[in-house]
């Protein structure tokens, strides 16, 4: 279901002509954290993210 309801919202964004970006996903590193290296990984996405 929130897979079909995901590619629904992704394919309204398309035909409103609405810029998107792909995410990674971040995955836990224990009871406290998340990969520090995914961390930076989405921080370079957004940087670069509609950059000229």
């Amino acid at each position: 279901m929130r897979v079909e309801l995901e590619q629904q919202a992704r394919t309204r964004l398309e035909e409103a002509g609405l810029p998107t970006l792909e995410l990674p996903e971040l995955h836990e590193t224990g009871v406290d954290g998340v990969d520090l290296g995914g961390i930076y990984e989405l921080a370079e996405l957004i940087l670069g993210w509609n950059a000229p």
